[in-house]
């Protein structure tokens, strides 16, 4: 009978453990979403204790600006149609912040076409890459076409680089590519 009194205490003692933990965890996150959701976009990417680089429930990841061709635009994870007709799309194999941030965009044909003018940019001109942990400030360092089918360009690095990708107007086999490097 003591035997079993002291499994019954035992699993009432573990049952209760788990529940505390359970409930600190709900409020902790719950509390964190709680003060996130009444930030605007702009504050959010000063929060830097974050698990995700998401800035926004849209599925923003940053921002990407290079003054010179008057781009300015946000950045959502994946390269899909559907993202790529509202944002700049991040290649999810590739990096977020450090390495090789591979970058996509429509330059005609659609109603957003964030990379437009990526074929008006000149070496050394600043790129500025806002995330919600950082801004960073890279420059165009290499500017080249490529067949469509080279994807040798989205490999790792261990140099921080933007890598920006983008069609060529009628070289349906050829893409652009534009890479900026951090110094």
């Amino acid at each position: 009978m003591k035997k079993k009194s002291t499994s019954i205490i035992l699993t009432i003692l573990i049952i209760l453990l788990i529940s505390i933990v359970a409930i600190n965890i709900y409020l902790f996150f719950s509390h964190r979403n709680q003060d996130n959701n009444n930030l605007t976009p702009e504050e959010k990417i000063d929060i830097k204790t974050v698990d995700t680089l998401t800035i926004d429930e849209e599925n923003v990841i940053g921002y990407l600006k290079i003054d010179s061709i008057g781009l300015n635009a946000p950045i959502k994870d994946g390269t899909e149609l559907s993202i790529l007709k509202t944002a700049i799309g991040h290649f999810k194999e590739s990096a977020y912040l450090t390495g090789n941030v591979c970058l996509a965009a429509h330059n005609r044909g659609y109603n957003q076409n964030f990379f437009e003018n990526l074929k008006n940019v000149e070496k050394g001109a600043e790129v500025s890459y806002i995330t919600r942990y950082e801004e960073k400030k890279y420059y165009v360092s290499e500017i080249k076409e490529i067949e469509e089918t080279d994807l040798s360009v989205l490999n790792s690095t261990e140099n921080n680089q933007l890598t920006m990708i983008t069609c060529i107007a009628n070289q349906r086999q050829k893409r652009l590519c534009v890479i900026a490097t951090e110094r």
